[in-house]
């Protein structure tokens, strides 16, 4: 259904459209500020608005769900005289409704829930309005967008390219006492060979050694105070290494005696490097001879 706002022959075309937007009652302005957001409560309507241009001409139309129109916005010269924003909020209007029939027209307003929507709503109009100027003086907006430079091509005049990378079909003329540098090379650096590089020697198979058994270092004081030998206490103190199989043999003759031993022998034995031992032992020795005697 078209409304019948506008009789001529020229084609409409579509501007926005957007969908769920509120008609509110609002009473009517007091003061000359204008209209208040804020103070509509009583909504009458809910559904999708649509901006149309016909000629030279724009309409609102407030469509419902099966796009049957609810009502008429004829959007005149003087964009303020049918749509007036509204003062404490950028997503009200004020719209002008009316009858295409019996010309009346009523005071409505309009709501959009979200911002960029509204957004779009303004400059819809703002873009119709200058286009419609520059269909009215096309050479006004002709003379204005004309570019500064005027780089078309004038009767009879070529464009060349040089585009790099690619041969040219003529020689480039050398300049006057320009030298021929292309037999002059320069001389390989010191050490290098002409030929191939050698191959690198392969590395060594890795050897593993037997662990040895471990070896223990004792002293001359040492030795003569475990095993009974005389004890020289001018001798030098030499470092010798005996092996862990001898010291077992001796060890082991001294545990095949029969002899009882006292806890002062087994202590001497038991801690050889102490003199102190040593001579506890010696002592022992000397009670036992003066016994036997």
């Amino acid at each position: 259904m078209q409304p019948k706002a506008n009789l001529d022959d020229s084609p409409e075309y579509t501007l926005l459209q957007k969908r769920n937007i509120l008609l509110y009652k609002i009473p009517p302005v007091l003061t000359a500020k204008g209209h208040y957001l804020n103070e509509w409560k009583e909504a009458v309507w809910q559904g999708n608005l649509r901006v149309a241009a016909k000629g030279d001409r724009a309409f609102v139309y407030f469509l419902d769900d099966a796009q049957q129109i609810y009502a008429v916005c004829p959007v005149a010269d003087n964009i303020e005289s049918s749509i007036q924003k509204c003062v404490d909020s950028s997503r009200g209007y004020a719209v002008r409704i009316e009858d295409p029939a019996s010309k009346r027209y009523m005071w409505v307003g309009l709501a959009f829930r979200d911002r960029n929507d509204s957004f779009d709503f303004n400059v819809c109009f703002e873009d119709f309005k200058k286009h419609k100027d520059m269909d009215k003086n096309p050479a006004k907006y002709a003379e204005a967008n004309r570019p500064v430079n005027d780089f078309t091509l004038k009767s009879g005049e070529k464009l060349s390219l040089n585009i790099g990378g690619l041969e040219s079909t003529g020689s480039r003329p050398k300049p006057a006492g320009a030298a021929d540098l292309s037999a002059f090379k320069f001389a390989p650096p010191p050490g290098s060979r002409s030929g191939p590089a050698p191959a690198p020697a392969p590395a060594p198979a890795p050897t593993f050694e037997q662990p040895r058994p471990p070896t223990q270092t004792f002293t001359s004081a040492q030795q003569s105070s475990d095993f009974g030998w005389g004890f020289d206490w001018g001798a030098p103190t030499t470092q010798t290494t005996q092996p862990t199989q001898q010291l077992q043999n001796v060890s082991t003759a001294q545990t095949q005696t029969n002899k009882p031993v006292s806890y002062t022998h087994l202590r001497a034995h038991e801690t050889g490097r102490n003199l102190v031992c040593r001579l506890l032992l010696e002592k022992k020795k000397s009670l036992q001879l003066w016994e036997e005697t």
